[in-house]
C-alpha cells in the first residue's frame, strides 16, 4: 500500500502507518508491549532495539500523525506537557523565546519558570497586537510560540503574519493546536515549523489517556528532537500509543459533533440573563472572527463565558449539572466543564491572571458527544438552582 497517495485526511486517520504487522496480517494495529528487541549475532542489528528509542505501536502513531498534519516526522510523547519539554529542549542558555501571554498555565510556567532557571530568557506578549510582538524580538531570539485559539478565552492569532515575524527574526516558529486538531487547522500548511499537541484532548478524545504530540517538517528539527525524546525518556509506551490511535480513527466524525453541539450552546448562553460575556471565535462581533474564517475550517468545539457571581452561586451551578463533567481536561466525548481560575491557571499568580483576563467568573465548556439539547437543558436547569435572587423560567 503507497501510503503517499493517500490525499484525504479521513483516509489517512485510517491507512497512514496503521500496518506494522506483516507476521498476522492483522488490520488493527499490534501493542507491541515491550522493552526490548532481540537481534540475532553481533553483527545483525533490528530495526527496533528498546522501547526507550522506539517502538513499532508508538512508530504506526507518529507516521499517522506526521500524515495526517502534512509533517515530515512526528514525536508521540508521555504528555501534551512532555511535548512542549521536548520543543523547549531545542533552546539553551542565553536563547530568548516570545510567548504569548495567554497560553495554558503549564506552557507559562514551563518556558518562565523552568526554562528560566536553565538560563532562557522569555518575553510573553499579546498576540493580537503583532507589531508588539515584533519588538520584542532580539539578536538571540531563537523561538516564537503560539496557542490559536487561546486557553481559556479562545483568542485568534494571524498563524501566518506571525510566521513572517518569525523568519524575519530567524526563529523557529512553533504552534500550540490543541483546540483544533488538524481536521480544523492545518499550522505547518500556513507556515510553521512545529506544531504540539495534548492529544489528551480531541486527537485521542475518549478521556482515557495521557498524551502529547509534536510534529515537524523539516529533517533537520527532527534530528535534533529525536535525540531529546529519547534521552529525556518521553516517548509514548506502547499501549497509550495505540489508544491515541483507536481515537484518531474516529477524528472528524466526532469533530462534527462537537461543532454543532458547540454552535448551539452558544445560541442559548447569548441570551441567558446571567452569563455577562461569552468568548467564541464564531461570533462575528469576536475580534478574532475574520481571521478565523480564513484560517480555521471551524470555529471549534469550546465556549468560555463569564457569570454574573452576584447573581449566581458558582459552586452550586456545577455540582447541580449533570452532563458538563467538573474536571481538569477537554476535547473528550464527555462533555466538560472546567473553572480556569481554580484549575489550569492556578499556578499563575493572581494578578497576571486577572491583567489576562481570567476572572473567578470565568467557565470554559467543551461540549461532549450527548445530544445537544439535553446539554442545554443541563445547564437551563443548573442556572435555576444556582440563581440567587432571580427567578429563571
Amino acid at each position: 500500500m503507497d501510503e503517499d497517495k493517500l490525499n484525504h485526511l479521513e483516509t489517512d486517520l485510517l491507512h497512514a502507518g496503521m500496518f506494522k504487522d506483516r507476521q498476522y496480517n492483522s488490520v488493527s494495529t499490534p501493542i507491541y508491549q515491550t522493552a526490548t528487541f532481540f537481534s540475532p549475532d553481533l553483527e545483525g542489528e533490528s530495526e527496533y532495539r528498546y522501547s526507550r528509542y522506539s517502538n513499532p505501536t508508538r512508530k504506526a502513531l507518529e507516521e499517522n500523525l506526521a500524515a495526517i498534519e502534512g509533517g515530515k516526522e512526528a514525536f508521540a510523547t508521555v504528555s501534551g506537557n512532555a511535548a512542549i519539554h521536548l520543543v523547549l529542549s531545542l533552546l539553551k542558555a542565553g536563547d530568548h523565546i516570545i510567548c504569548g501571554k495567554e497560553v495554558h498555565g503549564g506552557t507559562f510556567l514551563l518556558i518562565k519558570e523552568y526554562m528560566g532557571k536553565l538560563g532562557v530568557e522569555a518575553s510573553f506578549v499579546d498576540f493580537g497586537d503583532l507589531e508588539s510582538v515584533k519588538n520584542k524580538i532580539k539578536s538571540n531570539t531563537r523561538m516564537i510560540w503560539v496557542e490559536t485559539p487561546t486557553n481559556p478565552l479562545l483568542k485568534i492569532v494571524d498563524i501566518a503574519r506571525v510566521v513572517e515575524i518569525a523568519k524575519y527574526a530567524e526563529a523557529i516558529c512553533v504552534v500550540d493546536n490543541t483546540l483544533m486538531s488538524p481536521f480544523w487547522q492545518r499550522p505547518l500548511d500556513l507556515g510553521a515549523d512545529i506544531v504540539v499537541y495534548s492529544s489528551t484532548k480531541y486527537l485521542n478524545g475518549h478521556c482515557d489517556v495521557i498524551s502529547g504530540a509534536v510534529i515537524v517538517k523539516k529533517e533537520e528539527l527532527a534530528k535534533k528532537l529525536q535525540y531529546w525524546v529519547s534521552l529525556l525518556g518521553i516517548g509514548e509506551a506502547p499501549m497509550d500509543a495505540w489508544l491515541v490511535l483507536r481515537g484518531l480513527k474516529t477524528l472528524p466524525q466526532r469533530l462534527k459533533v462537537h461543532e454543532y453541539n458547540t454552535a448551539r450552546i452558544v445560541e442559548f448562553l447569548k441570551t441567558h440573563p446571567l452569563v455577562k460575556a461569552i468568548y467564541y471565535p464564531g461570533l462575528p462581533d469576536s475580534p478574532g472572527y475574520e481571521i478565523a474564517r480564513v484560517q480555521q475550517k471551524s470555529f471549534g468545539g469550546m465556549i468560555s463565558f463569564e457569570v454574573d457571581l452576584e447573581a449566581l452561586d458558582l459552586n452550586q451551578f456545577i455540582k447541580s449539572l449533570n452532563f458538563f463533567q467538573f474536571s481538569h481536561s477537554s476535547g473528550g466525548i464527555i462533555s466538560n466543564i472546567s473553572h480556569p481560575w481554580s484549575t489550569s491557571h492556578k499556578c499563575i499568580n493572581e494578578s497576571i491572571r486577572k491583567e489576562n483576563g481570567i476572572t473567578e467568573g470565568l467557565l470554559r465548556l467543551s461540549p461532549g458527544l450527548e445530544y445537544y439539547e439535553d446539554l442545554i437543558k443541563d445547564l437551563q436547569d443548573a442556572f435555576k438552582v444556582a440563581a440567587k435572587d432571580i427567578v429563571l423560567v
